[in-house]
């Protein structure tokens, strides 16, 4: 259940990501250009952090690196959610490290489950994950984005800060 309730988290974050990201570097009044780029970059990152995180993951326990990551992710989207205009180089520099780690819960949890079932039934292992993540990427982009006319753009970046310590609650033993 805890990792299923992870997974679930998780989607919430990736789903609100990517739905949301564009509206939010909007609302900091980015141009078309500082968008594209810093959603590039935003998902380059994610793609930079895996090889490192999968050599971590192999050679530590697993559970610690969730709760590591969750706590990263949720002190460094802070500023992000607190200040409401931030200078475009430091919101390019916060959001790649904010979208390493976020990008690398899923793979980190996908590792853990499985560490901890039989063989046979990992086909059906990975229907649960995608299916609670499927559910939380649905979940997250409608809970925020009805946040956002209220509270503002920087809900997102406060609602991934949240998510970090709802991680690191349901990644403990």
């Amino acid at each position: 259940p805890k990792i299923l309730a992870s997974t679930l988290v998780i989607g919430m974050i990736v789903g609100s990501f990517y739905g949301l990201a564009p509206v939010y570097s909007s609302l900091q009044s980015l141009t078309t250009e500082q968008t594209g780029l810093f959603m590039a970059l935003s998902i380059f990152a994610g793609l930079v952090a895996q090889l490192p995180l999968s050599w971590l993951s192999d050679r530590y326990n697993r559970t610690l690196l969730i709760r590591i990551n969750a706590i990263l992710l949720a002190i460094t989207a802070l500023p992000l959610a607190i200040w409401p205009h931030i200078p475009f180089r430091l919101l390019i520099g916060l959001g790649f490290i904010v979208s390493m780690l976020q990008f690398t819960l899923y793979p980190l949890v996908v590792a853990l489950a499985n560490d901890m079932i039989e063989p046979e039934r990992r086909v059906s292992l990975a229907a649960c994950l995608l299916m609670s993540f499927g559910v939380g990427a649905s979940i997250g982009p409608l809970a925020v984005g009805a946040l956002i006319a209220p509270l503002g753009g920087n809900i997102l970046y406060a609602f991934f800060a949240l998510c970090g310590v709802a991680l690191v609650s349901l990644s403990r033993t």
